[in-house]
């Protein structure tokens, strides 16, 4: 799976599943409208007052059979629907989170915090819609566009023809044009949207900076001056929302009243009895209400591309080559650390390490100087085996630290430049290297580094 692919690989995947929530969507959608239909003929029959309840009893029978048909076949959809949804955003949370673990250790010169939740959270979350309002939608409004054309067809294929061109226009054209005059403001509101999140994101873990520098009226003025800015940006775009769903509301009262005259002609032809009027009349409805979410729907792809492409610059695939955990025993007691011909990039344009090579070997010291980005911690992330090299091996004792990652800590220690004191007491700080260490095992390190007496 490519780190690219976040919609189809999934599609594939759940291939059964998305053909049955679309072969229940229209069926909902074909339900509502037979239901309309046959409640139209069952009105028109009985205004013509029959001599017999018998005469409208299959009319009846229908009715009830398109609505509990619908509401089942609605439970259905959209329990089968969330389902496989639910399932798709937790893969791709535990593959977002797999991608990004091996370079957690350098996230933090790449990604601030709040660009990191936005796209663990609202990015992921956005992707969900693509499946739930954009293709299951789209998907079931054009077999039912296809079907109508047809079923039309069978009693004039003029009007069907008609009927088609006419539709395409609220099928196509209305969302398309959408998409066009919405994409700009879209991408501007999602991107802002990010922007707000990641500083109010800063702002609340750095709380304690800007409330001692005294800026923080300042902050708090700037925060509010860009939500006035994104929130006018959107009510542009709901004002063109309005006018563009007044537009289309009225393309289906239009479509109604050509049906209402072309069956009025058909009955004066003597080609359908008057009691089917009223049947092609309400069938409108429920036909045009499948049609008018696509335009919103089509709207929210370009903003589906955006957190495709956040997601994938975030986690990039790091691990080029898979390297096997092996059972054979680290022995700690003389180690020596060995760089062979290392090379190591975060991506195809940036190379950090190439055919770096040194040995260290046990009561040995050594220093790596360099600017920021010239590889020093990568070095070490490698040494740890969070990272795996694109070629050559990194190694303790002959076996890849990728190998023997779970015994990595008996053999490798790490002192952070920013060391974090967990809200507890010192001593358990202290014990976390080691959790069934004793108080005295826990003072003895104290002593070790010179901390007893501070403490």
């Amino acid at each position: 799976m490519r780190k690219e692919e976040w919609i189809l690989p999934y599609m594939k995947q759940n291939a059964r599943l998305f053909v049955l929530v679309i072969f229940l969507g229209a069926v909902t959608i074909f339900s509502a409208a037979f239901l309309m239909f046959t409640s139209g003929f069952l009105i028109s029959k009985s205004a013509t007052r029959p001599e017999n309840i018998l005469l409208v009893y299959v009319p009846i029978v229908a009715v009830r059979t398109f609505g509990i048909a619908r509401s089942v076949s609605r439970y259905a959809e959209r329990l089968t629907g969330h389902h496989i949804i639910l399932k798709i955003v937790s893969d791709m949370r535990v593959r977002l989170y797999n991608m990004l673990e091996p370079a957690s250790l350098m996230l933090s010169s790449r990604f601030r915090t709040g660009d990191m939740l936005g796209i663990l959270a609202e990015d992921i979350e956005h992707l969900q819609d693509a499946f739930l309002k954009t293709i299951f939608p789209a998907v079931s409004a054009l077999l039912l566009y296809a079907a109508s054309v047809i079923g039309l067809g069978f009693f004039s294929w003029p009007f069907a023809a008609f009927a088609a061109i006419y539709l395409f226009i609220l099928v196509v054209l209305f969302p398309v044009v959408s998409l066009l005059v919405t994409r700009a403001k879209n991408m501007r509101l999602k991107s802002g949207r990010n922007t707000l999140y990641s500083r109010l994101t800063d702002a609340v873990l750095g709380v304690s900076d800007w409330m001692f520098s005294g800026r923080q009226a300042a902050f708090i003025s700037s925060y509010e001056e860009k939500e006035k800015a994104w929130f006018d940006l959107e009510s542009k775009r709901q004002r063109f929302t309005r006018w563009r769903d007044l537009a289309a509301q009225c393309l289906v009262g239009g479509f109604i009243l050509i049906m209402l005259f072309w069956t009025a002609g058909q009955y004066a032809d003597g080609s359908i009895a008057n009691t089917m009027i009223a049947a092609f009349v309400l069938v409108v409805f429920p036909l045009t209400d499948a049609f008018l979410p696509l335009s919103d729907a089509l709207t929210e792809v370009p903003s589906y591309q955006d957190s495709i492409k956040r997601m994938s610059q975030a986690a990039p695939e790091l691990r080029s080559r898979e390297v096997k955990q092996t059972d054979e025993k680290l022995d700690v007691s003389d180690v020596t650390l060995t760089f062979d011909n290392v090379t190591f990039s975060y991506d195809q344009h940036s190379h950090v390490l190439g055919r770096f090579s040194f040995t260290l070997r046990q009561g040995e010291k050594m220093a790596l100087l360099g600017r920021s980005g010239s590889g020093k911690s990568t070095s070490l992330a490698l040494i740890e085996g969070a990272l795996v090299p694109d070629s050559g091996k990194v190694m303790l004792n002959g076996l890849e630290t990728a190998a023997v990652q779970e015994q990595i800590s008996s053999a490798v220690a790490v002192l952070n430049q920013k060391p974090h004191l967990f809200n507890t007491s010192i001593m358990n700080n202290i014990r976390l290297g080691n959790g069934k260490a004793s108080d005295e095992d826990v003072k003895r390190a104290a002593r070790q580094v010179k901390l007893h007496d501070y403490i």
